[in-house]
């Protein structure tokens, strides 16, 4: 029965006392799910032959009021609250593929700027460009976004004295797909000091780690495999022990590995695409890329990822609009516009 027809029953039962046909629809119960039919079976039970009909509604609700809610009149709410995007004051460096990125008339990335509000936010914009990196439009659950894609020759980049160094606890949070199963690197240092942090795809495994001074071209500890033409949530954290780094990597609904890495290096500007020496790069599109100079709680990690996976769902390019070309013969002037191709 459509809510509509319900109403309307529970309409004529109150009014009009009509004990038959009851309407079968049903009531959400926190210990069991039970039919409008049997709650007023229930009630005339209850209630004794003597219980006259324009009453029967009203026992019906005193019955189950405390358990149940009648679908007719009250909305069911079974989704939990939805995810918020960070503050922006809580993060060191945000790149979002649908706020920053500045390109050319051709779709080429020139600059991706920074979008948390601390320190001062335009000195950690990434301003420096490898290859030509493109800004693709892609249809998501909120319509039509940019993402930032590299093709393996590709990365954009802010020198370590623009964007600072890190060197205690930090966190790296991405939105991204992997485009092949070549490897290369999704971030970097884009500096040699003070040391390398860094997530690269080898062998078809993920690696994370860290490198001192000169180990650019180094591979790191393998962590968890790669999925190609996927989007996924990883999370990257690198907490300082002593002596040694804690450096665990996550994927949503992708498991989570954990390892102590003898170093205690950190990094110094940061590059995406490609390593510190711009010659290991990764075919990846990537949404979203947000770095905190801290470990984040539980409850913030969750809210990040859940942001991110709301946002952007799965991002499909939308394709360029149809163009028909038309050359036509006709004879050239020796001088003026020459028209010879017609565009629509």
């Amino acid at each position: 029965m459509r809510l509509g027809q319900a109403s309307e029953g529970l309409y004529r039962l109150y009014m009009h006392c009509v004990p038959a046909p009851w309407p079968q629809f049903t009531t959400v119960d926190r210990q069991n799910r039970m039919p409008f039919s049997r709650l007023i079976h229930q009630a005339r039970l209850r209630a004794g032959a003597a219980m006259q009909p324009r009453d029967l509604l009203d026992r019906i609700v005193r019955l189950r009021l405390s358990r149940a809610v009648l679908l007719a009149s009250l909305p069911i709410l079974t989704a939990s609250a939805e995810p918020t995007a960070p503050a922006a004051d809580t993060v060191y460096a945000w790149y979002r593929g649908d706020d920053g990125l500045q390109t050319s008339a051709t779709g080429q990335v020139t600059v991706w700027r920074n979008r948390a509000a601390t320190g001062t936010p335009a000195l950690r914009n990434l301003d420096r460009i490898s290859g030509t990196p493109l800004a693709v439009m892609c249809d998501t659950p909120g319509g039509p976004r940019s993402i930032l894609r590299c093709d393996g020759l590709d990365a954009v980049w802010g020198a370590s004295g623009n964007f600072g160094t890190l060197a205690a606890s930090r966190t790296f949070v991405a939105y991204c797909r992997l485009a092949s199963a070549n490897d290369g690197f999704l971030f970097d240092g884009s500096a040699n000091a003070p040391g390398l942090t860094r997530a690269q795809v080898r062998g078809g495994s993920w690696q994370v780690g860290l490198q001192p001074s000169g180990g650019g071209a180094n591979a790191d500890t393998n962590t968890l495999p790669t999925t190609t033409n996927v989007w996924q949530a990883h999370v990257f954290t690198f907490e300082p022990l002593t002596g040694a780094t804690r450096v665990t990597h996550a994927i949503r609904d992708g498991g989570s590995l954990s390892y102590t890495n003898n170093l205690t290096s950190g990094i110094g500007g940061l590059i995406i695409g490609q390593n510190v020496a711009a010659t290991r790069g990764l075919a990846v599109d990537v949404a979203e890329f947000l770095v905190y100079s801290r470990i984040l709680t539980e409850p913030e990690l969750q809210n990040a990822v859940d942001y991110l996976v709301a946002k952007w769902g799965a991002p499909v390019e939308i394709p360029p609009p149809a163009c028909t070309v038309a050359q036509t013969s006709r004879v050239v002037p020796d001088y003026g516009l020459h028209a010879l191709l017609d565009v629509q």
